[in-house]
């Protein structure tokens, strides 16, 4: 079973409501983490490969999306994580922030926060390019 299970195309936003708040989760991107046994340790092929298929996934590779969630609240617009940006050490398909918030209708301009858990370049990269121009040069960072 070989077989991708992702496009290269932007995935839709998802909003929902959180109280008098609303949470929009933009894609980074599908993020290939390889073969099943690397990521899921302590059990064997036959147990990691049965837990795949019963949730309708495939064996042969993991494959999970990058999702970053932006909050709206009090008519502050609050971005959780920033994503790989234009670091290529995930792969091809990853550092889709800027693309997905674009198709969101959402102008990285209107974010008035951005809050990063810590700092390994998946959570932090997308903050500027690699001319360092800051995709987020006047917001407040957490």
């Amino acid at each position: 079973m070989n077989q991708t299970f992702y496009k290269l195309q932007s995935h839709p936003p998802y909003a929902r409501p959180f109280g008098d708040s609303e949470i929009v989760v933009v894609s980074d991107g599908p993020l290939d983490l390889g073969a099943p046994e690397d990521s899921f340790r302590g059990l064997s092929k036959d147990e990691i490969d049965e837990q795949l298929l019963r949730s309708f996934l495939p064996t042969d590779k993991v494959v999970i999306e990058q999702n970053i969630p932006l909050l709206t609240s009090g008519g502050k617009r609050i971005l959780f994580e920033t994503g790989i940006g234009s670091l290529e050490m995930f792969g091809p398909h990853s550092g889709r922030l800027q693309t997905s918030l674009q198709e969101a209708g959402i102008d990285p301009g209107s974010i008035d926060a951005v809050v990063c858990s810590h700092p390994h370049p998946d959570h932090i990269g997308g903050i500027c390019t690699n001319e360092a121009y800051h995709y987020f040069p006047t917001r407040r960072f957490i």
